[in-house]
């Protein structure tokens, strides 16, 4: 692959990892996924890894709750110290308070990254098994067209509901289910987000560039990566991530 944005400007990273997170209310992995443990590791850890070993991304900023940014920052502050990129400078690593919403949390991630890199991608923190590979093939996408995001092509049957019944069916050979990364370059978001509606919450980054007439390329990705979002999720995600390094078990 020829290296995505080597001669301009690079790639950022917005790491999301501003929301409540705390659907889990029981069991040790209660309270917010930010500190939420996945095989002995800080969920957020996992991200960080992946993205750090993609050289053509050359900015990480994570987007944090503005009251538990010191302790954020304390994780991650501790994962660099076993990152060669990070301590030796070759990687930016930046921490800032997210919003009141998801939307206003990567729009304050997008603002801190400025025009420091070419192409902007925004990450969940909640999905940590995203595959570097992945990524690679969404970072050629962005820098062809402009915008892109992973997902896959949906095999469930989709329906619109109104009030708990089924008014229609959607076409399920025209339908998707999007993950993140979704990306763009920073001026397709700075574009975004200047003609957003104010007041509108999108869903992802890919409504919101939609809504400003900027369409996205789909990039097929994995099925495993998941977003740990409900209680059980994070054991589906413990059986994915045992198979990927070949522990074959239960951590």
């Amino acid at each position: 692959m020829t290296e995505a944005g080597a001669s301009s400007g690079g790639f950022a990273v917005v790491l999301a990892a501003a929301g409540s997170g705390t659907r889990f209310e029981s069991g040790e992995n209660s309270g917010r996924k930010q500190f939420m443990e996945l095989g002995g590791r800080p969920l957020i850890t996992y991200s960080l890894d992946a993205f750090a070993s993609i050289s053509e991304v050359r900015v990480v900023c994570v987007v944090a709750p503005a009251e538990e940014l010191e302790a954020v920052g304390e994780l991650v502050r501790s994962w660099s110290k076993g990152c060669p990129r990070a301590a030796g400078e070759d990687l930016d690593l930046s921490l800032v308070p997210g919003g009141q919403s998801r939307q206003e949390s990567v729009r304050l991630g997008v603002e801190a990254i400025g025009e420091t890199c070419e192409w902007i991608l925004v990450h969940d923190a909640a999905r940590p098994l995203i595959e570097p590979g992945d990524v690679r093939r969404l970072m050629v996408a962005v820098s062809e067209h402009g915008a892109a995001a992973l997902g896959y092509p949906a095999t469930d049957s989709v329906k619109r509901e109104e009030a708990g019944m089924s008014e229609q069916g959607l076409d399920r050979s025209r339908t998707w289910s999007v993950q993140t990364p979704q990306g763009a370059t920073a001026e397709n978001f700075r574009e975004a987000y200047s003609l957003a509606v104010e007041g509108e919450e999108y869903t992802d980054e890919l409504a919101l560039l939609e809504a400003a007439g900027i369409p996205a390329r789909l990039v097929e990705g994995s099925r495993e990566n998941i977003k740990v979002t409900l209680p059980g999720d994070e054991e589906l995600a413990r059986f994915f991530l045992a198979r990927r390094d070949g522990a074959g078990g239960d951590d």
